[in-house]
């Protein structure tokens, strides 16, 4: 099954595979335990949702605005709809994957998160046939047994900001988020909150007091500590402060190219020495000018050779987008990265002050053939590399699973 037939093509042909190459891969792949450290559900939608969609941006002024609701009503077109259904289910089944971490929690402020917990408890109520939230290593094996895919709630960062009051407070809050399923935090997102600097900020200033408390705290509850939009003096404070392995579980290596949100050799080295685990993402700007699936491979293996087989793997930051019906329906065109509706979007991801600029040289044949649907094709590719099976089963979903057992016991 293929979603996407010019992706899987123009993939093949930049990986350069034969026939029985791919007939190799995609056996391995289905063979085994694959999981996405950070990837997003599916992205499947009617064309009265984008008309509806379409009338509500030209009527807001912010985008923030209406996000929770449109979210909401995106999980509505899911649950209902029967081609959208089937949709969203083909695209699980076309990537293989059987566990992935998902962003439920938001790195915004207090009130979004618990809107988009709400959707998402909505949608995993309404989708048991498919969707296992897992919070154990029981509920993986649990789904895994089921063919159902496991999935792990993260949230964008800790409470720190937005609707918090003081730090006692954002303790409390961490512990509440625990019981709602939580189990991957990030400390920070690109900038500065009550528990260190994000990965933009230049001062660079590392872990606060505050979150140096955190650091313990996620530790004793069992919750992984995520740092992949992290500043690298947080990073390598966090990774030496905790007693448990932590994670950076959508990178990329500033040793291949140099964006602010890569990981440095040394902060790199630090994740590893915590027993951690570090996942490459699928962003195009995030691994180099013309990205493509191989080079998805060479950021891999340039982690491999760094920190050892044991500490790698993948996390997409991507989702299958379905092709819209038509281009009046692509309700994305109205709201571009510099559109004053995204001002607050961005104002939390200062991503003006990175070089991911949309200027920034990307092919377009590369970019598909990172396209999430892919996911198979990165075995291939791997196997192309000369890794053995025993190498690819730890970083196609091994190595992440390995973390979990350790922290969220």
């Amino acid at each position: 099954m293929r979603m996407d037939e010019k992706a899987f093509e123009y993939a093949i042909k930049i990986l350069g595979l034969t026939e029985d190459e791919i007939k190799d891969g995609l056996a391995l792949h289905e063979e085994l335990y694959i999981c996405d450290s950070f990837g997003f559900l599916p992205n499947t939608r009617t064309p009265e949702f984008c008309e509806k969609m379409i009338k509500r941006i030209k009527q807001t002024v912010n985008m923030d605005d209406i996000l929770a609701d449109v979210e909401v009503s995106h999980m509505k077109c899911i649950i209902e709809d029967e081609k959208c259904n089937k949709l969203f289910k083909d695209a699980i089944k076309t990537s293989g994957i059987k566990c992935d971490v998902l962003t439920v929690g938001s790195e915004k402020n207090l009130e979004y998160t618990l809107e988009r917990i709400s959707g998402y408890t909505y949608l995993f109520d309404n989708m048991k046939d498919i969707l296992v939230k897992a919070v154990s290593v029981k509920d993986l094996d649990y789904a895994l047994s089921e063919n159902k895919l496991a999935v792990i709630w993260s949230t964008n960062a800790a409470p720190a900001d937005g609707g918090i009051s003081h730090g006692k407070a954002a303790h409390t809050w961490i512990e509440r988020l625990y019981r709602y399923g939580m189990r991957v935090m990030h400390l920070t997102y690109n900038r500065r909150n009550w528990i260190g600097d994000g990965c933009l900020e230049p001062a660079n200033a590392g872990l606060s007091l505050h979150g140096r408390d955190v650091i313990k705290q996620l530790n004793e509850l069992g919750i992984i500590i995520d740092i992949p939009h992290s500043g690298l003096r947080t990073t390598i404070e966090a990774a030496e402060l905790s007693q448990k392995p932590i994670a950076a579980t959508h990178t990329a290596c500033r040793g291949v190219y140099n964006h602010p949100r890569a990981k440095t050799d040394e902060a790199l080295k630090a994740i590893a020495a915590s027993g951690g685990y570090v996942g490459i993402c699928l962003i195009p700007h995030f691994l180099g000018e013309n990205a493509s699936i191989n080079t998805l491979l060479d950021h891999i293996e340039y982690a491999v050779e760094l920190i050892g087989i044991d500490h790698v793997g993948i996390g997409s930051d991507v989702c299958y987008m379905e092709p819209f019906s038509s281009p009046e329906l692509d309700y994305y065109q109205l709201v571009p990265f510099h559109s004053n509706k995204n001002s607050w979007v961005r104002w939390y991801g200062a991503w003006e002050y990175s070089n991911d600029l949309p200027e920034k040289i990307v092919s377009p044949e590369g970019t598909a053939s990172l396209q999430w649907t892919n996911w198979p094709l990165f075995t291939a590719g791997l196997m192309k590399r000369g890794y053995s099976k025993e190498e690819i089963s730890k970083i196609a979903g091994g190595n992440f699973i390995r973390v979990f057992k350790e922290v969220c016991v």
